[in-house]
């Protein structure tokens, strides 16, 4: 796929799939007392349709004649002076035109820069695609096996929710032998947690220890993780049944 970009601004940002090149277009500049003007619009019109027909002029200082308007000019290019970090699985080169009147004398001057991006930009990342293993460590205590395919999330708020036993509270998470957040009071089902740190799912392995023991069953536990600031999180959850 290839995709050209004439540039008819003095500055102009392209911002393709996140990533922004700034490019500058030399202003037109005419000879004539000294002054800086641009050329007429309908000589930049027709200038650019002419290069986005195709048309490449010989390296500079050959020329070839071409006609814009009732104006004929001489045209030649030359690499442009840009710094230009394309995206992955992309390439980029820019192209400087330089147009010269050769029906005034002296001739008006106006340059336009041409920005050409080829290849495909690497896909976006796939979703969060979340899924978990449930482990009865002992009668107080769960281990979930969180893993996430997808796009990695980062959080430190979460909760945790089951079927049935609705008396029993959460009251400590552990990471391995790191624990993330404790209350001797504990806290019910669905109840956010905020843990001392951040961690990116990914792959993360939590312990949740219950302030009294489960009774015999089957148990559904579902972990919500809340990405983002403020009173809108996005809530992510995945889920995972284990016998008790």
């Amino acid at each position: 796929m290839r995709q050209g970009f004439t540039l008819v601004e003095v500055a102009l940002a392209l911002v393709l799939v996140g990533a922004a090149a700034y490019v500058v277009l030399s202003l037109s500049q005419t000879l004539q007392a000294g002054s800086n003007i641009e050329p007429r619009e309908e000589v930049l019109q027709a200038a650019e349709t002419l290069l986005e027909a195709g048309f490449s002029p010989p390296a500079c200082p050959s020329t070839a004649s071409v006609q814009l308007g009732d104006r004929t000019y001489r045209v030649c290019q030359q690499p442009a002076r840009l710094s230009l970090t394309p995206p992955s699985n992309m390439t980029a080169s820019a192209v400087t035109y330089r147009f010269e009147d050769a029906t005034a004398s002296p001739g008006e001057v106006f340059f336009l820069t041409r920005v050409a991006w080829e290849g495909s930009p690497p896909p976006p990342p796939p979703s969060p695609n979340f899924s978990a293993t449930c482990q009865k460590v002992s009668a107080t205590r769960l281990r979930m096996a969180v893993n996430n395919t997808g796009t990695s999330v980062t959080t430190n708020r979460i909760a945790l929710l089951w079927n049935g036993e609705g008396n029993k509270k959460v009251t400590a998470v552990y990471s391995g032998t790191t624990q993330l957040w404790s209350n001797n009071r504990g806290v019910k089902k669905g109840t956010q947690i905020s843990l001392s740190q951040s961690l990116v799912f990914g792959s993360q392995t939590l312990e949740f220890v219950f302030n009294r023991a489960l009774r015999s069953g089957n148990y559904t536990f579902t972990l919500q993780l809340f990405v983002g600031q403020g009173n809108n999180p996005t809530t992510y959850t995945v889920s995972c049944s284990v016998g008790w």
